[in-house]
């Protein structure tokens, strides 16, 4: 009988709907617009010790999982890569989001899934009572389709707007006891990075946890709707509107649509 009831405990919890872990935003952060000085983010924000500095390297492979060909260390070894992180499910933020939309004139449900929710990068969106996460679409090879081949080197269409979680990557960080990591890391390299590189790469760290606040500040917003109003198409708008009021951008052209009209008659 005991075995009977463990046995319909056990079914009725793989049954329930799992609630992803809260988001690790900070609540505080220092104004935006100071820069990184000495491996300190002006929010107090430090790289892990995924790194090594040029003076410190030694190559070691051991630590490499089999099936990634090992590439030779580098401050920048994406040159070489065939980007295999690039395969990853990559979730945005709001921010992300309208800087990738805006210039590139997409809707965002053309970019993005409003995915299951499984990790602490990024505020759980309630589509009606579903958690969920905003994860860039892939193209039919697995890739993210952003990625573009240029004389078959693999490399970012958008690389000057990419998200900032694709620019932090592989790096984790930490603020006092809290630490920060990415993920299942897939990196075939070791990152070389000196005093001055390291602290562009906080820089980047900083703009994302900045980012990552004002989706924070959107997506409760939206979650604080009645129920009715919690729909796909819904939080695009909502988004759209709140986001661009938030970063101060121009979003009507998503918001109000004009008809197409022709700029001159027609030839034929």
């Amino acid at each position: 009988m005991a075995a009977k009831k463990n046995h319909a405990a056990r079914k009725k919890a793989a049954a329930a709907p799992s609630t992803p872990p809260p988001s690790r935003t900070p609540t505080a952060l220092a104004p935006a617009g100071a820069l990184t000085a000495q491996g300190v983010s002006p929010s107090g924000f430090t790289l892990l010790h995924t790194y090594k500095r040029p003076d410190a390297y030694q190559a070691t492979r051991g630590h490499r999982p089999s099936f990634l060909n090992v590439l030779p260390a580098s401050e920048a070894p994406c040159l070489d890569c065939t980007a295999y992180c690039c395969r990853a499910r990559v979730v945005i933020n709001v921010p992300d989001l309208l800087r990738l939309c805006v210039p590139l004139g997409i809707h965002p449900s053309s970019l993005c899934n409003l995915e299951e929710a499984d990790s602490r990068n990024g505020e759980p969106i309630l589509i009606g009572d579903t958690p969920r996460h905003m994860v860039l679409r892939k193209a039919e090879d697995e890739h993210c389709q952003l990625l573009m081949t240029v004389d078959g080197q693999r490399r970012c269409g958008v690389h000057a707007i990419r998200p900032g979680i694709c620019r932090v990557y592989p790096f984790s960080y930490q603020r006092g006891s809290t630490v920060y990591q990415l993920g299942h890391v897939m990196c075939p390299t070791e990152w070389l990075l000196s005093a001055e590189r390291q602290d562009k790469v906080l820089d980047d760290v900083e703009a994302y946890e900045q980012a990552r606040a004002v989706d924070r500040r959107v997506v409760r917003r939206f979650n604080a709707l009645p129920l009715a109003e919690r729909g796909p198409l819904a939080f695009w708008t909502f988004a759209l509107r709140e986001g661009g009021a938030e970063l101060n951008l121009d979003v009507g052209l998503f918001l109000n649509p004009k008809p197409r009209t022709l700029l001159r008659e027609r030839l034929w």
